[in-house]
């Protein structure tokens, strides 16, 4: 029993990291989503479906669907990287596994913005000899590349 409370005890900074971080902005989002505006731009929190309905347009059924194509590619290619990485990283001796990592996480020391500039800036030079900016490949490059 004494085992049983001391987990309870060591999680309890987790559970509230948790509440704080996940749970709270996942309420404000549900509770957002389904309010309305007022004339004077303020949100009225009233229980309206409509927001929900929407969803069901073909405009925003078209975005959302192109959006969960790309979460899915993005998915999947990412693992198709990540896996095979890993595995070799995790294959090499001490010395070389610690080169390798630092090589994989240099990139992620610099700004997200940084990254993007630049990455945006690599695809308007054509490699391979395909336009990749501002097309669904390019953007789907990039998501895997971040």
């Amino acid at each position: 029993m004494e085992s049983r409370r001391r987990t309870t005890l060591l999680s309890l900074p987790f559970l509230g990291w948790f509440a704080c971080a996940i749970i709270a902005p996942f309420g404000l989002i549900l509770s957002n989503s389904s309010a309305r505006r007022t004339e004077l731009g303020t949100l009225e929190h009233v229980f309206d479906v409509s927001s929900y309905l929407q969803l069901f347009d073909p405009l925003y059924a078209g975005i959302l669907g192109r959006t969960l194509g790309f979460a899915i590619a993005n998915t999947v290619l990412s693992i198709l990287i990540a896996y095979p990485a890993a595995f070799y990283i995790s294959r090499q001796t001490n010395g070389r596994r610690k080169l390798l990592l630092t090589l994989v996480m240099i990139p992620f020391w610099t700004n997200f913005l940084v990254r993007v500039l630049a990455f945006s800036d690599l695809l308007r030079l054509k490699p391979f000899g395909i336009e990749w900016l501002y097309t669904q490949h390019g953007v789907l490059a990039a998501l895997v590349y971040n």
